[in-house]
C-alpha cells in the first residue's frame, strides 16, 4: 500500500509542477499550452494508477483513493479552464 501512495504522490507532484512551470514559462498569451496539456496527460495517467490501486486493494483504501481520483479530475478541469482563460485574454497581454 505504501508503494501505491508513493506512486500517486509522485505522479501528482509531477502533474502539478508541469502545469505550474508551463504556465509560468509560456505566459497566459501562449497560443498553445503544451505544458498544461502534458500536465493533464499526467493527471490522466495518475487517475489510471489510482483506479488500478482501487481494484487491487478492493475497498481497503477507506474512500481516500476515490477522493484523490475526484481531486485529480478537478485538477484536470482547472487546467482546462486555465487554458481557456489564457486563450480568451490573449490580446490583453501583447
Amino acid at each position: 500500500m505504501k508503494k501505491h501512495k508513493v506512486v500517486l504522490t509522485s505522479v501528482l507532484g509531477l502533474a502539478l509542477a508541469a502545469g505550474a512551470i508551463g504556465f509560468a514559462e509560456q505566459g497566459p498569451a501562449a497560443a498553445r499550452h503544451g505544458d498544461l496539456d502534458a500536465a493533464q496527460q499526467l493527471i490522466k495517467e495518475a487517475i489510471q494508477k489510482v483506479e488500478a490501486a482501487q481494484q487491487y486493494n478492493r475497498e481497503r483504501l477507506g474512500g481516500h483513493a476515490k477522493k484523490a481520483e475526484e481531486l485529480l479530475n478537478q485538477a484536470s478541469s482547472e487546467l482546462g479552464l486555465a487554458k481557456d482563460y489564457a486563450n480568451q485574454h490573449d490580446d490583453k497581454h501583447r
